[in-house]
């Protein structure tokens, strides 16, 4: 027992030795975001994980590796995140601390790469007319045509979602999926996960694609694309919410996948593993 309780104390000094880590890369260059202290994030995050456990409630401190921490860490921070906003979790993975990028968090990214950035989203039904086209010299999608009637969103029968995306030189782009590509992202989930999307699946859908819309102007944008100091607000803050219930923008598809470097027998283990995430508020499904 003291020798857990040793283990755990020498892993809590983690969080300075990151915060080191970072310190050292910014002297040669190393950029961080404008809005972003990673210093209160890093110790706000050691101090979140002392209530993070596995699914045998053995906390991470215990049961996870030192470099799986420091990675976690360190991949926080040079995301710009704070999982004390929600903006990731970390998780238990077998040995492993991992950190996974919340619904909050991709859009507050994609709100770094462009200050017109606004998550909007919405649901096509049977019933609903719509028509798009595609660009051919751009690639670019545009919706020509969307209509609804209260009988087509009564019906409940949803085909598709779409978002809209606005980069920072101001073009539009739509991303759109079909509900069965919807459900393949859904499946990756674990069965409460699943059981949530089954229940309030317009939420859960608009969730998704505008996930993955922001995913796709993040990951094009160019390093210098990122807005200038002096055009970011104080607290950059963003409401993803504006088109996702509060109550549904917190639940997670994250994927139970086993870390590539574990071993065979972790593997086996890991797969077992449930998505232990820091406490809410409120009750969450898992």
């Amino acid at each position: 027992m003291a020798e857990t309780k040793n283990q755990m104390i020498s892993k809590a000094d983690i969080g300075n030795q990151v915060i080191t880590r970072i310190d050292d890369l910014c002297k040669v260059g190393f950029t961080m975001p404008a809005d972003y202290n990673y210093v209160n994030a890093i110790k706000g995050a050691m101090l979140l994980l002392n209530d993070v456990k596995n699914k045998d409630r053995v906390p991470a401190l215990s049961c996870c590796t030192p470099n799986s921490i420091s990675t976690a860490l360190f991949k926080m921070a040079t995301l710009g995140l704070d999982v004390t906003k929600k903006q990731a979790y970390l998780i238990v993975r077998g040995d492993q601390l991992c950190l996974e990028e919340s619904y909050f968090g991709t859009c507050l990214q994609a709100r770094r790469v462009s200050k017109n950035y606004e998550p909007i989203a919405n649901i096509i039904y049977k019933g609903d007319t719509f028509k798009f086209e595609v660009n051919p010299e751009t690639g670019r999608k545009r919706i020509v045509e969307h209509t609804q009637t209260l009988e087509s969103i009564d019906s409940g029968e949803m085909i598709g979602a779409y978002a809209i995306v606005t980069n920072d030189k101001g073009e539009t782009d739509v991303e759109i999926m079909s509900m069965s590509q919807i459900k393949k992202s859904w499946a990756k989930s674990s069965s409460s996960q699943q059981s949530v999307h089954k229940e309030f699946p317009d939420q859960m859908a608009k969730r998704t694609v505008i996930k993955r819309a922001a995913k796709m102007l993040i990951n094009s944008a160019l390093s210098e694309n990122t807005i200038p100091d002096d055009e970011l607000e104080p607290n950059n803050e963003l409401d993803p919410t504006k088109q996702i219930s509060p109550d549904y923008a917190e639940y997670e598809e994250v994927e139970e996948v086993t870390p590539a470097e574990a071993a065979p027998v972790q593997k086996e283990e890991a797969k077992k593993e449930e998505v232990v995430k820091q406490p809410a508020s409120e009750p969450e499904p898992f």
